[in-house]
């Protein structure tokens, strides 16, 4: 349970477990606590890492007049990079799916692999 400043943020993220890194994105209108049951399951085996995204839960809002798909996956990216985690696992539920797709092809080389459910084909929210 612990806040980083990435980039004009104070972004709210909680890191359960040791092992590969397992980063859950969560859906729009909700915020990272719907994945509890999965980090239960999972942070036994993985580095579960959970986050507020831009503007969610307890994740602060910025000066920006309107977010992109694009700045939530730079937002990913200054995350990782941050708390020094290298080729994670990133799964992406909905508006998280399309964060997440956008992460894959902003940045293919830092990751190690995706999982996508009930998503969307990524676009700008602009």
């Amino acid at each position: 349970m612990s806040k980083i400043k990435t980039d004009d943020i104070e972004t709210y993220y909680e890191i359960h477990g040791e092992g590969n890194p397992l980063i859950f994105i969560h859906g729009g209108l909700v915020t990272s606590t719907m994945w509890q049951p999965q980090v239960d399951y999972f942070y036994k085996n993985f580095k579960v890492i959970t986050y507020d995204v831009r503007g969610y839960g307890k994740t602060g809002v910025s000066s920006l007049r309107k977010y992109s798909v694009e700045l939530f996956a730079d937002d990913i990216e200054e995350l990782l990079e941050k708390l020094k985690i290298e080729k994670p696992i990133i799964c992406g539920l909905s508006l998280g799916g399309m964060i997440a797709q956008t992460y894959a092809t902003k940045y293919p080389q830092d990751l190690r692999a995706l999982i996508l459910s009930d998503t969307a084909i990524s676009t700008s929210l602009t």
